[in-house]
């Protein structure tokens, strides 16, 4: 019998997923709408900090008898998981996603805002482990967008978890980029590329996305006219294209 490419990957998920989260949680009483802060306990004292703090925010219609998709976003460095959740929230609410953002573990550039530290990989993961246990999450729709260094995280997560995640978005991510090498890790994973006009490293980004293309991903480049090392305004209309990008039916 033949199985669908969406009905294998929720199989796939759920595997790969019991990693994060045991099985057949009770879900508690989230209602529509509501935003909760959880504080998660990340690696050992003396790693890194050893806790850390993880937004989830639920959609107006959200009820725990259905499964919802997941967005999974990660600030850079210098700003923080309110922050975050505050840019992405009005645009996961209209679209239906229930939205998570970490923090980093360790304080920004000049004390400034949070930075993702090496703690970076167990704060998210244990983040998810909370979210699935929290919210009724569609495992096959876990969904990771990242701008700048949390885009370099994000890349490096689909990585190591080319089957949790169905989708990512890397924006604002101009160095250390991954390798074409990767297109076979990355395969099953949409992936969205944001890079402004002005920012540096744009035709490394452009050779990235033609290599992953080239592997066999299914690419989205969307180059920022006249921007520099951000999103161009208004953010939340290419936020929803981002969206809608991810969770494109294949």
């Amino acid at each position: 019998m033949e199985i669908s490419s969406t009905l294998a990957r929720a199989l796939i998920c759920g595997i790969v997923l019991s990693i994060f989260a045991g099985c057949d949680p009770d879900y508690p009483n989230l209602q529509p709408e509501d935003v909760r802060v959880f504080k998660i306990s990340v690696g050992d004292p003396g790693s890194g900090a050893d806790s850390t703090l993880c937004l989830l925010s639920v959609p107006a219609g959200y009820t725990p008898d259905h499964s919802f998709p997941l967005l999974v976003s990660l600030h850079g460095a210098g700003s923080s998981a309110p922050a975050f959740h505050d840019l992405w929230r009005p645009v996961t609410q209209s679209s239906g996603f229930l939205l998570a953002t970490p923090q980093g573990g360790e304080l920004g550039p000049d004390g400034i805002g949070n930075r993702w530290g090496s703690n970076a990989h167990e704060s998210v993961r244990r983040s998810i482990d909370v979210i699935l246990r929290t919210a009724n999450v569609d495992r096959s729709a876990i969904y990771l967008a990242g701008f700048s260094q949390g885009g370099h995280l994000t890349y490096a997560l689909a990585r190591s978890y080319p089957r949790v995640f169905a989708g990512i978005a890397a924006i604002g991510v101009g160095y250390d980029l991954p390798l074409g090498s990767d297109a076979e890790a990355l395969r099953s994973i949409r992936i969205y590329i944001g890079h402004g006009e002005r920012e540096a490293g744009l035709e490394d980004v452009r050779g990235l996305a033609d290599s992953l293309r080239a592997g066999g991903c299914s690419v989205e480049l969307a180059v920022y006219r006249d921007t520099g090392h951000g999103i161009p305004p208004p953010i939340s209309s290419e936020l929803k294209r981002v969206l809608q990008f991810l969770k494109k039916d294949e």
